[in-house]
């Protein structure tokens, strides 16, 4: 028989898409440990077709966070703002949550937390509102590490669920999963190789990758792997796919504003790999690529080489206990070589794939 645990919970976790992914497990945990608990969630509206046919969810509250920012710029809408909030509150208050888990720690979920009325509130503990206690009352959860999951899975584990198996799966709807058969099948793909597919958008332009290397990196795939190539992308980023598809000289899938989120999601659980410049949130010279690279592949920093050709790549190579080899295609060997002691440079015409034979000297005597 299943423990018992609390008759509902409400989690507050608006945006962005990869957060929300990263909360599922949380309500999974609620979810596997106590079947009878009614979860309602709170999303940014233009998540809410990512969440909504979710059978783990019983109840979807949806806030409209562009519009009301939109709303707050212009003093004439106040009114209207301030009426839309004080609807949201009222749905809180006449769900009657027991426990509401605020897996934002922002000022925005805070407000909405405490609104919500629950007997018992949990916020992160690294939040923004963390140490604002006077203003957004409840409990401080310590998190297990600084990862978005491993903050967010304590608050499940403080109210009683089982998290040693956390569970990111999402839920995709047969019609969703049908949709992406079609486009698949509509598509003359002349390869039969695996399936790999290219995000090249991102939130933020600094973390995305040129396009022309997209399409470069699409048409080598394509030639050298046998793969078959899927471009993907929201509505605002068509423009963008499709010309990755036409400069790559090759006819990959073109799914760009062809689909819902969970249709997106359906297309990538069809793929095998997927290559994307957003996947990391801290940029070199940090280790973040690096490590996240090792556990990716399931070995040690100490085991991968790095290959780089700029300064700031080399010092995070070096900062993830990675060997590096310099590429001198951008830099000079010199300012290359003076960042970490003992780097191998390699001369800019060389041919790496006739290199590698000299990999397994170099990589000894890093190790040693």
């Amino acid at each position: 028989m299943p423990p018992a645990g609390p008759e509902s919970v409400l989690i507050i976790r608006m945006s962005a898409l990869g957060d929300i992914i990263c909360a599922l497990p949380v309500l999974r945990a609620i979810r596997d440990t106590f079947p009878e608990t009614r979860v309602g969630w709170v999303v940014d509206s233009r998540f809410e077709g990512l969440l909504a046919p979710d059978p783990d969810i019983h109840r979807l509250h949806v806030a409209p966070v562009s519009r009301w920012k939109k709303l707050s710029k212009s003093p004439i809408a106040w009114p209207r703002l301030m009426s839309e909030r004080r609807g949201l509150d009222r749905e809180l208050l006449q769900a009657r949550y027991g426990v509401c888990l605020d897996l934002q720690g922002i000022l925005k979920s805070g407000f909405i937390a405490r609104a919500a009325g629950a007997r018992r509130t949990l916020h992160m503990g690294s939040g923004r509102i963390a140490k604002r206690t006077w203003l957004f009352p409840g409990e401080r959860i310590a998190p297990i590490s600084p990862h978005a999951v491993e903050r967010m899975l304590p608050l499940a584990a403080a109210i009683g669920a089982d998290i040693s198996n956390p569970r990111f799966d999402l839920f995709i709807p047969e019609d969703d999963r049908r949709h992406a058969d079609a486009l698949f099948a509509a598509h003359p793909f002349t390869n039969s190789g695996p399936v790999i597919a290219l995000n090249p958008g991102a939130a933020a332009v600094h973390r995305m990758w040129a396009a022309d290397r997209f399409a470069a990196l699409a048409g080598r795939l394509h030639s050298e792997l046998g793969a078959r190539v899927v471009v993907i992308g929201g509505p605002s980023e068509t423009a963008l796919a499709e010309g990755i598809v036409r400069d790559s000289g090759i006819d990959p899938l073109c799914t760009a504003g062809k689909t819902t989120l969970l249709q997106l999601a359906a297309v990538l659980d069809r793929c095998d790999v997927l290559v994307t410049g957003d996947q990391v949130k801290q940029g070199k010279p940090h280790p973040e690529i690096f490590l996240k690279a090792a556990e990716r592949l399931a070995v040690q920093p100490a085991e991968c080489l790095v290959f780089e050709d700029s300064p700031l790549g080399l010092e995070a190579a070096h900062r993830a206990g990675m060997a590096g080899i310099a590429l001198s295609t951008t830099y000079p060997p010199e300012q290359l070589i003076s960042m970490q002691g003992g780097l191998a440079v390699v001369p800019e015409d060389t041919d790496l794939l006739s290199y590698d034979a000299h990999l397994g000297e170099f990589f000894r005597t890093f190790q040693n």
